[in-house]
């Protein structure tokens, strides 16, 4: 198994690079900070959508965690395909653009 994480300077903590290596936890090498190579961040953004639609407002944590368990078992295994499928252009457009922002 591989773990992947985006290097976030919250994510590669000495905490957290120490528990990873005492674990012997195999960590993939991915550029920081980039979310146009990481499709569960569009997963994040369509889950935010949903909740949050209208406005919507939640009074308690568990009502919170109720609405983002039933959003996320309403994303089909097709949305989550198409995001995977999605990688060759994701990458081809930020080498393309050196970098910088993609279309996605």
């Amino acid at each position: 198994m591989t773990f992947q994480q985006d290097n976030a300077p919250i994510h590669a903590s000495f905490a957290t690079n120490f528990f990873l290596h005492r674990n012997s936890a195999h960590v993939l090498d991915w550029p920081a900070c980039s979310p146009d190579l990481n499709p569960i961040e569009n997963i994040w953004g369509q889950l935010v959508r949903v909740i949050y639609a209208e406005n919507k407002q939640y009074r308690t944590a568990d009502e919170l965690k109720q609405a983002i368990l039933a959003a996320w078992n309403r994303l089909s295994l097709q949305t989550f395909q198409n995001h995977i499928n999605s990688m060759p252009n994701r990458i081809f457009q930020v080498i393309n653009r050196s970098g910088d922002v993609t279309d996605y």
